[in-house]
């Protein structure tokens, strides 16, 4: 990047928003922030660790905006770093999270803008930790812009979306432009003969000549009784389609009568029985939902269907009282075009020797020097690498946050799980996260957090020459300290410990990390 075109985002974000910000809560701000940086394996490489310091100068815009017409939030930087150990490998960076509503009418349509900039791993299967420290990361670009519209009253419900979103990156892996559209339209509070309820959603993405299209459609219509039995009519249609599905993957038009169950406040329960057009499409199937409020600070909503992959199921749960949130997730969703997809590729040899249990600690990257070459054998070293996600996946998502807030101290525990396959081929990859940290208020300027992470990566990868199933295991543990030095100055000290095994030891490493930030803002 060109120094002129360093400061150039931050720039244009400020132009763009402050006309319209005038009148409004505008806490956008400046800053400068300079970190050093140290690690003793600053490529995170299992065979030959290098230590380094690393400077890191970052300026840019952050804050918030909160008016009747606008409300926006914006983190946009520029990033320069400096390393000891290579000047070759001194490089900028952007870095953009921005998301802006704008509602020019109380009643009317708003418009939403949303970028992000982010530098991500080349490659998760090769190394889900890498960052711009280590390298191997790849720029990627996502700019989106819709209009929605939403009118909400006691005879009906209804909102409406329409978005363009344009997503890219710098290898050309997990690239796709399009558009979804989205439709929702239910009865309000004031009827008391009929009820309906009507959900639909069409997306059309392409990516270099390839095409990827779907839509969803779901609508209930039925009468509202003296009884807490109401019978209803419900219609269901799904497809997928496009020139990247190999398979028919369409659900088939089904058609179903079915009862709405209401047997306390805020509670509701719909079955139905519903009928397959198609039966090569689909069997007939009993689709079910729940919903139910028992307090303000409480809900539970689940369901279960049958789609064109096999039984499907929802699931949210969240409650919160004085000190203790808890949040449940379940979803299941078809995507194309991601950057999830991998295979294997042979990315370098070792020489081993013969005759002797060996570990990758035995082994040498060159027989150069060595007495006897011949007692050696040479060892392929496996990689993974990223390629077009040309075809429709199937993800299955489970996840529960828990925050448990005292006066001074907080707690936050994650556990996430998330399936991945591939509906033309079958191969499925699994991940797991399990976080839990802690941050403490020592006095009205400082802090001091505490936290552990732990990842689980399963892939199957495959390509013409090579299968191979791989685990890898990440375990991170952070401590850091935080002290606001002035009303705008601020310190931070972070120290990390990174360690990654595998079911391949010759991919385990681990790295210790230790960062002071000082940060101005203006």
């Amino acid at each position: 990047m060109a120094v002129r075109n360093k400061f150039l985002l931050p720039i244009l974000i400020n132009l763009f928003i402050q006309p319209l910000s005038m009148a409004a809560d505008n806490n956008i701000s400046p800053f400068i922030s300079v970190e050093e940086i140290f690690t003793d394996n600053v490529n995170l490489d299992s065979f030959d660790e290098e230590d380094s310091f690393v400077s890191k100068a970052n300026v840019g815009l952050q804050g918030e905006i909160d008016s009747a017409m606008v409300d926006a939030k914006i983190n946009a930087y520029y990033s320069h770093l400096f390393f000891s150990h290579d000047s070759d490998e001194n490089d900028g960076h952007e870095t953009l999270n921005t998301n802006i509503n704008i509602t020019p009418w109380e009643k009317g349509p708003s418009l939403s803008l949303t970028g992000a900039i982010a530098n991500v791993p080349r490659s998760n299967g090769e190394n889900f930790a890498a960052d711009l420290i280590s390298g191997d990361t790849v720029r990627t670009t996502n700019y989106g812009a819709g209009l929605n519209y939403q009118i909400i009253n006691s005879d009906f419900l209804f909102n409406s979306s329409i978005s363009y979103n344009d997503s890219r990156s710098d290898d050309e892996v997990g690239e796709s432009n399009g558009y979804t559209t989205s439709l929702g339209f239910q009865n309000g509070t004031s009827h008391r003969t009929i009820f309906w309820d009507l959900n639909g959603s069409y997306s059309d993405r392409k990516n270099r000549g390839q095409s990827a299209r779907s839509y969803r459609i779901e609508a209930k219509l039925g009468l509202i009784t003296n009884w807490k039995l109401n019978p209803f009519i419900r219609y269901y249609d799904e497809s997928y389609t496009g020139s990247i599905s190999n398979n028919s993957l369409e659900q088939g038009e089904s058609l179903g009568a079915g009862f709405r169950w209401q047997p306390l406040s805020l509670m509701e329960i719909d079955i139905s029985y519903n009928n397959a057009e198609d039966p090569e499409l689909s069997d007939d199937y009993v689709a079910f939902d729940f919903s139910w409020q028992p307090t303000t600070r409480t809900q539970i909503a689940a369901n279960y269907n049958q789609r064109f992959f096999g039984d499907s199921y929802g699931l949210n749960i969240s409650h919160r009282n004085k000190r203790l949130t808890n949040t449940i997730s379940y979803n299941e969703q078809i995507q194309a075009f991601q950057r999830d997809r991998f295979e294997t590729f042979v990315e370098s040899t070792v020489f081993c020797p013969f005759n002797q249990q060996i570990t990758i600690d035995d082994c040498l990257d060159t027989l150069d020097g060595v007495d006897n070459p011949e007692l050696f054998f040479e060892a392929p070293l496996l990689g993974i690498r990223a390629i077009e996600d040309n075809q429709f996946s199937l993800y299955k998502t489970l996840s529960w946050d828990s925050e448990l807030a005292f006066t001074r101290t907080t707690f936050n525990f994650r556990v996430s799980g998330n399936e991945r396959e591939e509906l033309n081929s079958g191969d499925t990859q699994e991940f797991v996260t399990v976080s839990l940290d802690a941050s403490r208020k020592l006095s009205p300027r400082s802090d001091l957090n505490l936290g552990f992470r732990f990842t689980r990566n399963d892939y199957y990868t495959t390509n013409n020459d090579t299968n191979a199933d791989r685990q890898d295991y990440y375990r991170s543990y952070n401590i850091g300290y935080s002290r606001q030095l002035a009303r705008l100055l601020s310190l931070d000290i972070d120290v990390r410990h990174l360690m990654r095994t595998s079911n391949f030891t010759s991919r385990e490493y681990d790295e210790t990390r230790a960062t002071i930030s000082i940060k101005k803002d203006f």
